[in-house]
């Protein structure tokens, strides 16, 4: 219900103003069917109410999302892994005395039928007592899970030693991660070190979203499990258009902007909403896709937007 009523209160304020500025100049804008998202205003009209048009230049920058990361306890982890390790023994000593008993009763030897059922029962209880235990780590630490043993325990000794930290970073609201991203940093009172992204995970732990673990190969002494730290996530390079946080619009197909699309005639200027694609937050700038090489309203797109109608009037919006 706040929402809403915010929503209608800075619209009603926008239109009144816009419509005041404008009719005290004896003019108004024109502006036609909201399916060409068209808004013409002449430039005193456009010097009346503020409006910055420039040309935005083409940038190629990485993708970057700021992330908060947990430290991980690696003692539950190498706890989780010697669990598997003596599941996986007591499966092979089961399977070699299922063979034993196997093989002296196809000799004729001192084996009865009852001992060979009674192993085989053995053997089958450690298979899946094995696989449970595989299935848990492989949930609970699958980027650990997806790499060799050599490595894996490499990763762990140093992990509980003290000599690295592994984390927990986490996308908040995102449910699928789609890329990884190709590196990764992660500040530590004010330090930016530089982190190994080594996989996806599949618990949830105690987010809600997607979450990816880290490595922190070299990290400060003292980082006990729990703790929270900033991380900067980045994936690979990407072309597009900085456009300032408060020339975005947002309407029911997404984000949007405006472009002036035409001069003529030579006292007006014809500004359209052009749809684009948001790529990550650079400061207090976007990086988006879907813009062409026409000048960008990058301040005063409120008042295009109230003399629109295109802002989302929410009349169902009670959040």
């Amino acid at each position: 219900m706040k929402r809403r009523r915010a929503v209608e209160s800075h619209r009603r304020v926008s239109l009144r103003f816009a419509a005041l500025m404008l009719v005290s100049m004896g003019s108004t804008a024109t502006a036609v069917s909201p399916a060409s998202n068209v808004v013409r205003l002449s430039l005193r009209q456009q010097a009346a109410v503020g409006l910055v048009v420039r040309p935005l230049p083409v940038v190629i920058l990485p993708q970057q999302t700021p992330v908060d990361a947990t430290v991980l306890d690696a003692a539950t982890a190498l706890a989780d892994l010697a669990e598997c390790d003596a599941a996986g023994a007591e499966l092979r000593a089961a399977a070699a005395e299922a063979a034993r008993l196997a093989q002296l009763a196809r000799t004729g030897a001192a084996a009865s039928r009852r001992q060979v059922e009674t192993a085989a029962a053995a053997l089958a209880r450690a298979r899946s007592t094995s696989e449970a235990a595989n299935a848990r780590f492989g949930e609970r630490w699958a980027p650990l899970d997806a790499i060799d043993m050599r490595r894996r325990r490499a990763i762990l000794g140093a992990a509980v030693a003290g000599r690295a930290t592994l984390l927990r970073a986490e996308l908040a609201g995102r449910a699928a991660l789609g890329a990884l991203p190709s590196t990764a940093t992660v500040t530590v009172d004010g330090l930016r070190l530089r982190a190994t992204v080594l996989g996806a995970m599949r618990s949830l732990g105690g987010g809600r979203g997607a979450s990816l673990m880290l490595e922190l190969a070299h990290s400060p002494s003292g980082l006990a499990a729990g703790a929270r730290l900033d991380a900067l996530l980045q994936w690979g390079r990407h072309a597009g258009r900085l456009v300032p946080a408060g020339a975005l619009l947002y309407g029911e197909d997404g984000a949007y902007v405006f472009q002036r699309v035409s001069d003529r005639p030579a006292d007006q200027t014809s500004f359209r909403a052009a749809r684009v694609r948001l790529i990550g937050r650079h400061g207090d700038q976007w990086l988006v896709e879907g813009l062409d090489d026409r000048a960008v309203v990058v301040g005063g797109a409120g008042v295009l937007w109230s003399l629109q109608g295109l802002g989302p009037a929410g009349d169902d919006d009670d959040d």
